[in-house]
């Protein structure tokens, strides 16, 4: 007899409600999370941050899960990990004054990144159990940027993998790092890659004559080092190569950085060379990518990237 479970999925990052939505690799992980829970018969419950604090009731997705609204309070605090401290703190706030959540109605609760679960376990009894997924360990983002890890930060982060009855790594040197950290469980499981991207692709391969079709996914953002990608070509442009590049993502919301983006790509010698096609369905992506004949991924910081997966799945 199969026992039937409540989950709680807590993520104070974007939620898809469906594949035409999914806009990165921690919005599809937890939509497809979902839609095994609910194919094996589980109840669902996912909490999301939201800017707007008028939406309070349950979204019904269309796989049947409950989506609840959480709202938080944004911050302007300059360093990224002292931001996501505060902003995740306000979040789970919202978790808890939440309608629709209470840890004694739930089975388990998945956290999926640090910031979802500042602060939480201590409001949860000792025995209850929580599955961690960290996609991004904080003193690796802080590695990677070059900041100094607040001591506030690295004592959550320590927090939450101690406490976790699970923690759930990408790959193995994510794995390795949770381990130093103390984790009482870890489980190995990288991100996968939809059958579509393995259609084989017939082209002919680009002649001297004929323009280089490059491109990239990844929001446009200092993380997926969107400002290292022009770097890169237009040396390749100012070097005598006819390029095209073709970058897949949306905005993230960082202003100057963006700003920057975008008026590089009006001057020489990047104008013309450059297209920037916004957030597409993964559906369509393999398409996409078909077209292209070099992948680029130029991240400072990565868990396991699922983009450059895909791009290596399309050969």
């Amino acid at each position: 007899m199969t026992t039937t479970l409540r989950v709680a999925i807590l993520k104070s990052r974007r939620v898809a409600l469906d594949m035409d939505s999914v806009s990165d690799g921690g919005s599809m992980h937890v939509l497809q999370q979902v839609q095994s829970l609910r194919r094996a018969g589980h109840e669902v419950d996912i909490f999301a941050r939201t800017d707007c604090a008028l939406v309070s009731s349950p979204v019904v997705l269309q796989c049947g899960a409950r989506l609840w609204w959480v709202p938080f309070e944004s911050s302007s605090v300059l360093n990224v990990l002292e931001r996501d401290l505060v902003e995740g703190q306000s979040y789970v706030q919202g978790v808890l004054a939440s309608p629709g959540f209470a840890a004694a109605a739930f089975d388990v609760i998945h956290i999926h990144h640090w910031t979802s679960g500042a602060g939480l376990p201590e409001h949860l009894p000792c025995e209850f159990p929580i599955v961690f997924t960290p996609h991004l360990l904080p003193s690796e983002k802080a590695y990677a940027n070059g900041l100094e890890l607040p001591a506030a930060v690295a004592e959550l982060e320590r927090q939450l993998i101690m406490r976790a009855n699970v923690t759930i790594a990408f790959s193995s040197a994510e794995m390795a790092s949770c381990a130093k950290l103390g984790a009482r469980r870890l489980e190995l499981l990288p991100n996968g890659v939809s059958p579509e991207f393995f259609t084989p692709r017939h082209r002919v391969q680009p002649s001297a004559d004929t323009r280089l079709r490059l491109g990239s996914v990844g929001r446009i953002c200092r993380q997926k080092g969107t400002d290292i990608l022009l770097d890169a070509v237009a040396i390749l442009i100012s070097s005598g190569l006819d390029v095209q590049l073709d970058i897949v993502g949306p905005s993230y919301s960082e202003g100057e950085f963006e700003a920057d983006i975008r008026a590089r790509l009006e001057c020489p010698p990047l104008a013309g060379h450059v297209h920037l096609l916004g957030q597409i369905s993964p559906l369509t992506l393999p398409s996409v990518m078909a077209n292209w004949d070099i992948y680029l991924q130029p991240s400072r910081y990565e868990s396991q990237g699922i983009a450059l997966l895909e791009a290596m799945a399309c050969a």
